[in-house]
Protein backbone atom coordinates (compact mmCIF):
# COMPACT_ATOMS: atom_id res chain seq x y z
CA UNK A 1 0.00 0.00 0.00
CA UNK A 2 1.37 3.38 -0.99
CA UNK A 3 1.81 5.90 1.80
CA UNK A 4 0.13 9.22 0.91
CA UNK A 5 0.33 10.90 4.32
CA UNK A 6 3.03 13.20 2.87
CA UNK A 7 0.25 14.80 0.77
CA UNK A 8 -1.18 16.34 3.94
CA UNK A 9 0.36 19.21 5.86
CA UNK A 10 -0.69 17.66 9.16
CA UNK A 11 1.04 20.24 11.33
CA UNK A 12 -0.72 23.11 9.53
CA UNK A 13 -4.06 21.32 9.73
CA UNK A 14 -3.74 20.73 13.46
CA UNK A 15 -2.64 24.33 14.07
CA UNK A 16 -5.60 25.60 12.04
CA UNK A 17 -7.93 23.40 14.11
CA UNK A 18 -6.46 24.33 17.48
CA UNK A 19 -4.93 20.89 17.98
CA UNK A 20 -8.35 19.27 18.30
CA UNK A 21 -7.99 15.72 16.96
CA UNK A 22 -11.75 14.99 17.05
CA UNK A 23 -12.41 18.05 14.90
CA UNK A 24 -9.61 17.13 12.51
CA UNK A 25 -10.99 13.61 12.18
CA UNK A 26 -14.52 14.92 11.57
CA UNK A 27 -13.40 17.44 8.94
CA UNK A 28 -11.16 14.86 7.24
CA UNK A 29 -14.09 12.43 7.03
CA UNK A 30 -16.32 15.17 5.64
CA UNK A 31 -13.67 16.07 3.05
CA UNK A 32 -13.26 12.43 2.02
CA UNK A 33 -17.01 12.28 1.39
CA UNK A 34 -17.68 15.73 -0.05
CA UNK A 35 -14.60 16.61 -2.11
CA UNK A 36 -15.21 14.03 -4.88
CA UNK A 37 -18.79 15.30 -5.19
CA UNK A 38 -17.64 18.92 -5.47
CA UNK A 39 -15.00 17.87 -8.03
CA UNK A 40 -17.74 16.19 -10.08
CA UNK A 41 -19.81 19.38 -10.00
CA UNK A 42 -16.74 21.37 -11.04
CA UNK A 43 -16.10 19.05 -13.99
CA UNK A 44 -19.71 19.34 -15.13
CA UNK A 45 -19.72 23.12 -14.78
CA UNK A 46 -16.51 23.39 -16.79
CA UNK A 47 -17.92 21.11 -19.50
CA UNK A 48 -20.95 23.42 -19.74
CA UNK A 49 -18.74 26.51 -19.48
CA UNK A 50 -20.96 27.77 -16.67
CA UNK A 51 -18.72 30.50 -15.27
CA UNK A 52 -20.64 31.19 -12.06
CA UNK A 53 -21.14 27.55 -11.11
CA UNK A 54 -17.59 26.50 -12.06
CA UNK A 55 -16.10 29.35 -10.05
CA UNK A 56 -18.24 28.50 -7.02
CA UNK A 57 -17.28 24.81 -7.14
CA UNK A 58 -13.57 25.55 -7.61
CA UNK A 59 -13.70 27.92 -4.65
CA UNK A 60 -15.58 25.38 -2.52
CA UNK A 61 -13.13 22.62 -3.36
CA UNK A 62 -10.18 24.88 -2.59
CA UNK A 63 -11.58 25.74 0.83
CA UNK A 64 -12.53 22.17 1.62
CA UNK A 65 -9.07 20.75 0.94
CA UNK A 66 -7.24 23.73 2.47
CA UNK A 67 -8.91 23.16 5.83
CA UNK A 68 -7.41 19.69 6.11
CA UNK A 69 -3.94 20.50 4.80
CA UNK A 70 -4.13 19.17 1.23
CA UNK A 71 -1.72 21.83 0.00
CA UNK A 72 -0.95 20.59 -3.54
CA UNK A 73 -4.61 20.03 -4.24
CA UNK A 74 -5.43 23.44 -2.79
CA UNK A 75 -2.87 25.13 -5.05
CA UNK A 76 -4.25 23.46 -8.18
CA UNK A 77 -7.86 24.26 -7.21
CA UNK A 78 -6.82 27.87 -6.61
CA UNK A 79 -5.14 28.03 -10.01
CA UNK A 80 -8.28 26.65 -11.65
CA UNK A 81 -10.43 29.14 -9.73
CA UNK A 82 -8.33 32.03 -11.07
CA UNK A 83 -8.44 30.67 -14.62
CA UNK A 84 -12.20 30.33 -14.45
CA UNK A 85 -12.50 33.91 -13.18
CA UNK A 86 -10.54 34.95 -16.26
CA UNK A 87 -12.89 32.90 -18.46
CA UNK A 88 -10.20 30.39 -19.45
CA UNK A 89 -12.23 27.19 -19.54
CA UNK A 90 -9.78 25.37 -21.82
CA UNK A 91 -6.82 25.62 -19.44
CA UNK A 92 -9.10 24.94 -16.47
CA UNK A 93 -10.30 21.71 -18.07
CA UNK A 94 -6.72 20.77 -18.96
CA UNK A 95 -5.81 20.91 -15.25
CA UNK A 96 -8.63 18.58 -14.19
CA UNK A 97 -6.63 15.32 -14.57
CA UNK A 98 -3.86 16.75 -12.36
CA UNK A 99 -6.42 17.96 -9.80
CA UNK A 100 -8.17 14.58 -9.83
CA UNK A 101 -4.93 12.70 -9.13
CA UNK A 102 -3.90 15.14 -6.40
CA UNK A 103 -7.31 14.90 -4.77
CA UNK A 104 -7.26 11.11 -4.86
CA UNK A 105 -3.79 11.01 -3.30
CA UNK A 106 -4.73 13.61 -0.68
CA UNK A 107 -7.87 11.72 0.29
CA UNK A 108 -5.84 8.53 0.61
CA UNK A 109 -3.44 10.45 2.86
CA UNK A 110 -6.32 11.69 5.01
CA UNK A 111 -7.68 8.14 5.34
CA UNK A 112 -4.25 6.92 6.41
CA UNK A 113 -3.92 9.70 8.98
CA UNK A 114 -7.37 8.93 10.39
CA UNK A 115 -6.52 5.23 10.54
CA UNK A 116 -3.26 6.07 12.33
CA UNK A 117 -5.10 8.26 14.84
CA UNK A 118 -7.72 5.62 15.51
CA UNK A 119 -5.02 3.00 16.01
CA UNK A 120 -3.17 5.28 18.46
CA UNK A 121 -6.28 6.05 20.46
CA UNK A 122 -7.14 2.35 20.76
CA UNK A 123 -3.68 1.42 22.07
Amino acid sequence: MTDYRHEIDFKSMMERLGGLWDLAEELASMTITDAPIVLGHLKNSLALEDLESAHRHAHSLKGLVATVGCTRCEATASRIEKLIAAGDFETSRALLPELTIQLDQSLQGLKQIIDDGQSSSQS
